[in-house]
């Protein structure tokens, strides 16, 4: 859905819509509530409803920046696992005392194949 706490935004369709509904159920609410009470809300209804955006779009926000960062940490570590496998290769190619250039083009090609597809593509 997008919003299940994965760091996906929702679509601007979704967010307008709960707003809206958002909006029809406070008007809902205080008429039902408060207004009996001779209670209004401080500021009415839009500074409310302001603020509750203002604390939506944090929210999103901190949910994104989360996001990003396991996203790079994850990166991080597919980069250092790569990393380290060629290395690893590189040193059984030398023990071997092999000089095949064509695997190690190869080697060299998949590393930074997989680089791309995980670090810079993401």
């Amino acid at each position: 859905d997008g919003a299940g706490g994965d760091g996906e935004m929702p679509s601007e369709e979704k967010l307008l819509d709960a707003m809206q509904r958002l909006n029809g159920a406070l008007q809902v609410e205080e008429t039902r509530f408060l207004s009996q009470l001779g209670i209004r809300l401080r500021g009415g209804r839009v500074a409310f409803l302001n603020a509750l955006h203002l604390a939506l779009r944090q929210n999103v926000l901190n949910a994104l920046v989360d996001a990003e960062a396991k996203r790079a940490a994850h990166q991080w570590k597919v980069l250092q696992s790569h990393r380290q496998n060629t290395e690893k290769e590189f040193i059984e190619m030398v023990q071997r005392h092999t000089s095949d250039t064509g695997r190690a083009k190869m080697l060299a090609e998949l590393f930074f194949d997989s680089l791309a597809r995980e670090w810079l593509d993401g």
